[in-house]
Parts: C-alpha cells; structure tokens; sequence
C-alpha cells in the first residue's frame, strides 16, 4: 500500500475531486483527515471510507476563515502527532465578466483560493519540518496557466496558487518537504456543473481525449504525488485536462 498509516489531511474532502482523492488514499492505506464547511458531508464520506477499512478523522473547516483553519489545526495537533501528506483541495470558482467584478467577491475569491493555500502550507510545513519529510498537493486548474474568459479573478487564483507552490517547493525541498500542483482541466464537478451544458459541450470539442473528465482522474495524480512513487519529484504543475490546451 503506498500511502499505509500516512497521516493525510484533505480538504474540500465532502465532494468532487476531494471526495474521489480520500477513496484513493483510504485504498492505499492512509489514515485520512477529512475537512470542509459541512460537517454532515464530511460524516458520510468517513464512514463510506471507513467501510472498505481506512480509518477516517472528520475536521470541519471553512478555509475563508482564519479562525476556522486555525481551530482546525489545533484539532489535528490534539488527534495526531504528524502529517505526512496535505492536500490543498478546497477552493471556489467565479464567473463574470470584467468589468462586472466587485471588490468583495474578488477578495472572497483570493482569499479563499490563494490565500487560504498558503495559510494551510504554513501549518502542515511545522510538522513535516520536525519530520523531514513530507508531501503537499495544491490543486489548481489548468486555467491558472491558460487564463479563461469570464474568469479573470478565479483563473488569477489558481495562478498564484500554481506560484505559491512552485515557491514553496523551493523553499520546503531542503527540509525534506515536496510540493506539488495539479491543474485540473473541466471535471464533473459540482463546481463545473453551474456552467451549463453549452458551455461545457463548446469546451469538450476543444480537448483532445473527447470527454470531460471525472473526479477519480485527477484523485489518481494526487495519489501518485503524494507517494513514494514520486519521491523525486517537487515543484511541479502536473495538467490533468485530456489534452485541452495541446
């Protein structure tokens, strides 16, 4: 098992991409930490883990909030006294033209998307420094490299998320500490699905495999970063969009 009696903290775990990454980690051993804003969510999904045999720890957090993530992981301080993986999963998307943009959902959005990232990467370093070792996934999207019409604050986030990662991996790498982004490209999600089927069907025709992806695809590049399959590999961006912007 690649990932036996890793400790894992995962956010955004109660759906999605998050959802799909703590089955591929419980079935690969982990000892997950579970953390979202809905704490109802979050229990579904540990015990659906919990039923194929990994034991799950359930954490809400609202990652906009400092607070929040602070109590967080004052929590996780008390259940465990390590951390071996974190995945940054949590984020939200936003959609308007530019010149409809108002100041307060361009801050909710950064702060939620980037700043929330960073704040989480400064927590989990505190204990794998002590360890030295460890693995962060940050998952941004392909549009942070590509940039998006109608999403000019959403693709700037993942952007400085794709930055804030690579910066860290230089940063983290001589503690032992690997940091690594994926960028997703249009998955079913919860998140995609506000899109409308339009929109999605005029991207699909842009991507080189023909289809949208699913949650499970992206959830196995994140295995693959956060074990020892990539032991040597840090600082990089992997794209997971079927080839949407070959």
């Amino acid at each position: 098992m690649l990932l036996k009696d890793s400790i894992c903290w995962i956010t955004g775990a109660s759906r999605g991409i998050g959802r799909a990454t703590a089955f591929a980690f419980a079935r690969q051993g982990a000892r997950l930490i579970l953390s979202s804003r809905s704490e109802e969510e979050l229990q579904k999904v540990a015990n659906e883990v919990e039923a194929i045999g990994a034991e799950a720890k359930v954490i809400p957090v609202d990652v906009e909030n400092d607070d929040s993530r602070k109590a967080a992981f004052r929590a996780i301080q008390q259940y465990a006294q390590r951390m071996d993986v974190l995945v940054n999963n949590a984020g939200v998307m936003s959609t308007g033209l530019i010149g409809m943009i108002k100041d307060a959902e361009i801050d909710r959005i950064m702060h939620t998307n980037v700043n929330s990232v960073i704040s989480l990467m400064q927590m989990a370093s505190r204990f794998m420094a002590r360890q030295k070792s460890g693995a962060i996934i940050n998952v941004a999207s392909i549009l942070g490299k590509t940039g998006g019409e109608g999403q000019i604050v959403y693709s700037a986030s993942k952007a400085a998320v794709i930055a804030a990662s690579i910066s860290a991996a230089k940063e983290l790498g001589p503690q032992g500490i690997r940091v690594n982004a994926v960028a997703p490209g249009l998955i079913q999600t919860n998140m995609t699905s506000g899109l409308g089927e339009a929109r999605i069907q005029a991207v699909v025709q842009n991507i080189k495999l023909g289809r949208i992806g699913v949650p499970e695809e992206v959830a196995d590049v994140i295995l693959f970063l956060a074990s020892p399959l990539s032991r040597y590999v840090t600082g990089q961006v992997v794209g997971v969009d079927g080839g949407m912007w070959s």
